[in-house]
This record gives structure tokens, sequence and C-alpha cells, in this order.
């Protein structure tokens, strides 16, 4: 996929994304600007490939709003690494190293002990500044009881 239907698709994803946040109007034509892009990063973020996926999503990230940040890693970005975060570690690693933008982005998700083989999974949680915290079960259910 060239960089320009990269930078396309991300831009759309970030319209939806950002539509959908400031009307409640399902109706309204303007929320469905972006709604095919949107379809398409989580298409590609389920059925890959792991580099056109990483691709988009990094995409996403740079579209994002500074104040949003935390929404578009706890979207694209989480699944990502749920996903493919085994096929990616290396890239993640990388870009954590070299874009602090990218490494904020990355300490907001949420894995599970679990999502991945222990050593991608330290991996990512050092990459993240050892932000990331994984959760057992019982760290899910404190965390929602802690909401009630």
């Amino acid at each position: 996929m060239e960089a320009s239907e990269i930078e396309r698709i991300a831009a759309g994803y970030v319209r939806y994304v950002e539509s959908l946040a400031r009307t409640s109007h399902t109706d309204d034509a303007e929320v469905h600007v972006g709604e095919s892009e949107f379809a398409e990063v989580k298409q590609s973020i389920h059925a890959g490939p792991a580099d056109v996926a990483w691709a988009l999503v990094l995409e996403v990230l740079r579209h994002a709003p500074d104040d949003r940040l935390d929404v578009y890693a706890a979207g694209p970005l989480e699944d990502l690494v749920c996903r493919w975060g085994v096929d990616l570690v290396t890239q993640i690693e990388a870009e954590a190293a070299h874009d602090d933008r990218f490494r904020r982005a990355l300490a907001r998700i949420w894995l599970l002990i679990g999502d991945l083989p222990s050593e991608e999974l330290a991996r990512i949680v050092h990459a993240s500044g050892d932000e990331i915290t994984p959760l057992n079960d019982h760290g899910i259910i404190k965390l929602i009881e802690r909401a009630i």
C-alpha cells in the first residue's frame, strides 16, 4: 500500500472517530465521512498483513489530536499490539525508542497476562517506559469493582 493511501485512510479514520465524539446524531451525514476508512483500519488490524496494519496505526496516531491520544491508544494501538505484537515487537521497540508521543500512546494500552508470550510482553512493557502493568483476571475484576 502506498504512503498516500495510508495517509488518506488514517485521516479518514480520525475524521470518523472525531465526528462520533462531537455528535450523537448517527443519521448526520458528517458522521459517516470516514466510516469506510474506519472499517478498513479495523479490518487491517484484524486480518493483516501485519506491516500494513502497523503503517495504518502509526499514521492514525500521527493524525490523532494530542488531547485524545489515549482514545487512539486504547483503540487501534491496543488492538494492534494484542493481534500482531509478536510479529511487530521489534518495530514497536524501535518506534518507542525514538518517538516520545508513540511511547506515551503505548503506555496507555491495557494488556492482559497471556495476551502475548512472556518475552514479547516484557519487551513491549519495557518499550512503554515500563508504564504498562499487565493485568491478570483478578486485576480486571478489581478495576471493575472500583468503577462500580
